[in-house]
């Protein structure tokens, strides 16, 4: 069975790794990008929480939810900002573990609703993984310029 949990400074390098296998980018870029969670709880300009699934105690996925807090744009929202499972541990219950733990943590701080988005280049795994746990599709939405499919569930 897979426990999830906050992300620790323990966990930062087993998170950048799998960051980096996410969302390939130049050597110390995600390092840089997420040097100050630990102290603001944020990465960039929003607040984040970081949940690591483990097995055995081994970190083997990740997800990042964000909440826009004082009642701007998407303030009842969260969103699942990036979800990722190694491949030898998908299809066991480590991604549906970590949306749970992402729909907690966006009932804890009052929001409604969990979001996330796929692009194309994700699409084959990650758009029924989105279904199997539980998102309903809406209309797809033009995203840094891309068009996204687009998910959502209710978490209260």
């Amino acid at each position: 069975m897979f426990q999830v949990q906050a992300v620790s400074l323990d966990d930062w390098e087993a998170w950048l790794a799998m960051r980096g296998r996410l969302w390939p980018a130049p050597p110390g870029a995600h390092r840089a990008e997420t040097a100050g969670y630990f102290e603001t709880g944020r990465i960039g300009d929003l607040v984040h929480g970081v949940l690591m699934a483990r097995l055995d105690g081994v970190p083997v996925g990740f997800a990042e939810v964000s909440h826009s807090p004082g009642g701007g744009a998407g303030s009842g929202n969260a969103h699942l900002e990036g979800w990722y499972v190694e491949a030898s541990h998908r299809g066991r219950g480590a991604g549906r573990a970590l949306v749970e733990a992402c729909a907690t943590w966006a009932a804890a701080r009052g929001c409604e609703r969990l979001t996330s988005d796929t692009t194309a280049e994700y699409e084959a795994g990650s758009a029924p993984a989105h279904l199997a746990c539980g998102f309903v599709e809406g209309p797809a939405r033009l995203v840094d310029g891309e068009f996204a499919r687009w998910f959502s569930m209710r978490v209260k």
